[in-house]
């Protein structure tokens, strides 16, 4: 059996990514989002505000 997995072409990377992320899930009528990450940035609590922001 096969799986298919769709990903939309859209890529946010670099500094402001996060405060985009709201705007641009509008924009596309998309309701999640896959967040990429390291170690570093869990420890910054980046991933945290990016799971909670309000958009």
């Amino acid at each position: 059996m096969s799986n298919v997995f769709y990903m939309p072409p859209v890529t946010l990377m670099g500094p402001n990514a996060i405060q985009s992320l709201g705007a641009e899930l509008t924009s596309k009528e998309l309701k999640k989002a896959l967040i990429v990450t390291d170690s570093v940035l869990v420890e910054v609590c980046l991933v945290r505000r990016a799971n909670h922001s309000q958009y």
